[in-house]
């Protein structure tokens, strides 16, 4: 089997939880993997609203599930409050990529709509096309359980639209109490005029002898200054350690060989790991 990371060391940064699937993608293209988790998937500090919402599921009209950690607490905490997913027959459901959707029907819920853009604005626009245009949206009661700490880009522009939404908390991200921040030092980060292409971990003392090596790896020169893609990284780092940010919305370029994707797609799926790697 050809083996593209033969040599190469990566940290895996997901939730202890969650890593075991791309720790083997890694390791069975020839790297040495090490788990660092830099954030944990908990309960919330109460369910409050959620069950309020879980007892007036009658008056929903659409359920929006954002990830599949949404799916699995949601679907927990109707067990736990003597519902079944029967329950949810009469509404709508919306599952925001393919993997929400396939964990959903893993557990017998049916999935009404799913977008074919993850991102806010591409699930008002297929909302809206499904429901047979943006004026269709008013009066909808929708109902989107997700993490503690989300972005508010797809509630506000539904409520734009006139239709009224519920966010309520179903989990947490936090970061682990055994956090070993020494073992993530500084990264690299580059990006040209099509986004960031460049994420690298290094050791501080290494920060010489690594930028020499990329210089010649790419067989160009590494200037160091400002970039519209860069500044918009900082900026939503910013926003994310401000608790105003779930996800990262900056732009990749994933060139390379064809595990690099997969490399990328793994890390990105999991956007904690860049800002708690960044701030270490």
């Amino acid at each position: 089997m050809n083996q593209p990371l033969e040599g190469r060391t990566v940290a895996v940064t997901r939730a202890a939880s969650q890593a075991g699937e791309l720790s083997t993608l890694l390791e069975n293209y020839g790297a040495k993997v090490f788990s660092c988790p830099t954030i944990e998937i908990r309960e919330p500090d109460n369910y409050d609203r959620l069950d309020e919402a879980l007892d007036h599921l009658y008056g929903y009209d659409w359920l929006i599930f954002t990830s599949t950690n949404g799916v699995r607490f949601f679907l927990q905490r109707l067990a736990d409050r003597g519902l079944s997913v029967a329950d949810l027959d009469e509404i709508r459901v919306c599952a925001i990529g393919r993997r929400t959707a396939n964990q959903l029907h893993d557990a017998h819920v049916h999935v009404d709509l799913v977008p074919s853009q993850s991102t806010a604005e591409g699930v008002f626009t297929a909302l809206s096309e499904f429901t047979g245009g943006r004026e269709h949206l008013r009066g909808l009661n929708i109902l989107l359980p997700r993490a503690a700490v989300g972005r508010d880009v797809l509630p506000k522009e539904l409520e734009q639209a006139g239709a009224r939404v519920d966010v309520v908390t179903a989990y947490q991200t936090v970061v682990p109490e055994n956090f070993d921040r020494g073992r993530l030092s500084a990264m690299l980060a580059g990006a040209t005029d099509d986004g960031v292409c460049l994420l690298e971990f290094t050791d501080r003392p290494m920060l010489p002898t690594q930028l020499a090596t990329l210089r010649h790896r790419l067989g160009r020169p590494i200037v160091a200054g400002r970039h519209p893609h860069l500044d918009s990284l900082a900026a939503e780092l910013d926003e994310y350690f401000a608790g105003t940010r779930a996800a990262f919305d900056v732009p990749l370029v994933t060139p390379g060989t064809p595990v690099a994707p997969v490399r990328w797609a793994g890390m990105y799926s999991n956007q904690a790991w860049l800002a708690a790697s960044l701030r270490a």
